[in-house]
Order: C-alpha cells, then sequence, then structure tokens
C-alpha cells in the first residue's frame, strides 16, 4: 500500500489546527528511521529561539524560530522556522495539532523536516524529530579483523571535511561500544537499502561495490565509511 505523503499530511494538520488519529496511524508504516530520512527535505541540528509560548508555560507556538548548528540533509539558511503542536487561531485562543513537535525555548533538536506553505517547515511522530541530550560516540565498526571509528556525515555518508574513513567489503560489519538505530547503503546520492541493527550486526546485503558507503544513523547524528 502506498503511503500517503507526509507534506499532505503536515498541511492538512496546519490547516485545521488540530490532530487526527488516523493521521498518525498512517505513518506507521514507516518503522525504518532511514525511511524516515528519505522522506526528509531537510535534516539539521538546531536550537528553539525565545518565543511565545503555550498559555500553560509548554511547548512554543508555531511557527517557532530555531538557530541552525548543523545541516545534514538540504538547507534553509541561519535560522528556520518551525510548525509546532501549538497554533495562534486567527480570533483569538490556541488549538493544539499533537502530531507536531512540542520544543521548548532553548532546546537543541535533531529535525527532519518537510517543507510546509508559507516557507514554514514541520515534522510530525512520521518523520523521527528528537530533543537531544548527551551526544553518542562516535561508532566503531569490525570489519575484516579490523577496528575503524566512522567520521561524522552528512545523509549520505559523507565526511564535511578531510578523508573517509574505509572498510573493506565483507559480509557482516559488528558495530561495537555505541547505540547504532539503522545501517544504510548509499550509492552515489541515494540511500539504496536500509536495514536494522541486530545484536551489534549489520548484515551486508549481496552486490556491494568499492565506492559505496555506509550510513550509521545513531539517532543524533549521521557517520559514514567508504567501502575499499
Amino acid at each position: 500500500m502506498r503511503r500517503p505523503s507526509v507534506l499532505a499530511l503536515i498541511t492538512a494538520a496546519l490547516l485545521l489546527g488540530t490532530g487526527t488519529a488516523t493521521a498518525a496511524a498512517a505513518c506507521d508504516e514507516t518503522t525504518d528511521p532511514l525511511d524516515r530520512v528519505r522522506d526528509a527535505a531537510v535534516v539539521v541540528t538546531a536550537v528553539a529561539l525565545p518565543g511565545p509560548t503555550a498559555p500553560d508555560g509548554g511547548a512554543l507556538v508555531g511557527p517557532a524560530a530555531f538557530r541552525v548548528e548543523r545541516y545534514d540533509k538540504g538547507g534553509a539558511g541561519d535560522r528556520i522556522r518551525v510548525a509546532t503542536n501549538v497554533v495562534a487561531l486567527a480570533g483569538g485562543g490556541f488549538a493544539a495539532v499533537p502530531e507536531q513537535i512540542g520544543p521548548l525555548p532553548g532546546e537543541r533538536w535533531r529535525l527532519q523536516l518537510v517543507r510546509a506553505p508559507g516557507g514554514v517547515l514541520a515534522s510530525t511522530v512520521c518523520l523521527g524529530s528528537a530533543v537531544l541530550g548527551v551526544a553518542s560516540p562516535a561508532p566503531r565498526v569490525r570489519v575484516g579483523g579490523r577496528t575503524v571509528r566512522a567520521r561524522r556525515s552528512n545523509w549520505l555518508g559523507l565526511p564535511a571535511s578531510g578523508r573517509p574513513a574505509t572498510i573493506t567489503r565483507s559480509a557482516a560489519v559488528r558495530l561495537r561500544a555505541t547505540r547504532v538505530l539503522a545501517v544504510g547503503l548509499v550509492r552515489g546520492r541515494r540511500i539504496v537499502r536500509t536495514g536494522r541493527v541486530r545484536a551489534g550486526v549489520w548484515a551486508a546485503p549481496p552486490g556491494v561495490r568499492r565506492g559505496d558507503r555506509l550510513l550509521l544513523d545513531t539517532g543524533d547524528a549521521f557517520y559514514g565509511l567508504t567501502v575499499r
């Protein structure tokens, strides 16, 4: 069954000023974290700036301003406006949008976003945005008797600067000493395979080529390794 457009769900919620159980349920098919990355137009680490909050002192009223620290996919300037789970109504008062994020001023977020009407960016439970805590250490992998530390990368497994960390082709990649939610195989500018980590091991799919990249998602950052 084809998944409903994430942007369509967000647009409907913003226009109605309310969330629906149907919209949330429609997201259930997206279970792999890297599927959410492929759906997102923008993946960014950003800090929520001060602004109006809900009457009970809760989340920022949307669209809320964020200061960008780093883009891992796409781009939208040094500051972005992001829809939240509270909207102000034209006639006064507020309405809840439950499937949107609920940032507080000063929180640091990893945001996986789509472009919504009016130049606003938005996320839902479908896209996996989350508040960041203590950063996970860089993943280490063991392949062919050699341990390699992955390098911080963008969503395609490419480091921001310098040479990539490399590994040899192998049937299994063992992940050590860190949390890794999912691993993807990147070829060119596409994630061509995804898979979850099972008992610390990721089984490489057949047909891995020299120059392919492994993309490791720790939930707060991407890390990459290039196959040689």
